[in-house]
């Protein structure tokens, strides 16, 4: 997607990997601008695009993140990074006097009649992976993971199962749950 950063900001803020991929496609690391980003897998993928740390790396959790920015951050204007199928949850919570602007810079949809074996968990990284999921499937007796509280709420929709989710949503704890549920259901099932 064609994309164009026209008005001068003090913070660009990227939610996801992808936008900062796709964002440093075209764009160069500018030090006339702070960065933030969204989680540890996003803050490396920062780091190895441009060669700086990001300014500031929340930990997943959109209401903290905008509780910062209201906060500390209240007098900064921002640009929005994201896909255009975004849920925004930082910038609905921002107080209406922060200054904010949205670029979409890619486009995320969803990919049906995609087979998936039959499975005894199921991981989901993003509500448009719910929505995906639940367009072509449903759950039998599947266990569930979530990457973090907005994702889980997505699955609540279709279902009343349990989900395990991660309270600072990123891949690694994501990866610790499912692995330290496994090794538990191992134990128990000795």
């Amino acid at each position: 997607m064609a994309f164009n950063i026209s008005r001068p900001s003090d913070w660009i803020f990227f939610y996801s990997k992808n936008a900062i991929n796709f964002y440093f496609e075209s764009e160069v690391y500018d030090a006339n601008f702070q960065y933030g980003v969204i989680g540890a897998g996003s803050s490396k993928a920062f780091h190895s695009l441009t060669g700086h740390e990001p300014n500031f790396i929340g930990k997943g959790n959109a209401e903290e993140v905008a509780l910062f920015i209201n906060e500390k951050l209240n007098k900064a204007s921002f640009i929005f990074i994201k896909a255009n199928n975004s849920l925004s949850s930082i910038e609905k919570l921002l107080d209406e006097s922060i200054e904010q602007t949205a670029v979409e810079i890619y486009d995320n949809k969803i990919i049906n009649n995609i087979e998936v074996p039959k499975c005894n968990l199921l991981v989901f990284t993003s509500p448009l992976n719910v929505q995906a999921w639940f367009s072509n499937y449903k759950i039998a007796d599947e266990v569930i993971f979530a990457i973090g509280k907005t994702t889980a709420e997505a699955i609540q929709k279709y279902t009343t199962s349990k989900i395990i989710y991660c309270q600072h949503p990123s891949m690694e704890n994501l990866y610790e749950n499912v692995v330290n549920y496994i090794l538990e259901n191992r134990k128990q099932e000795q």
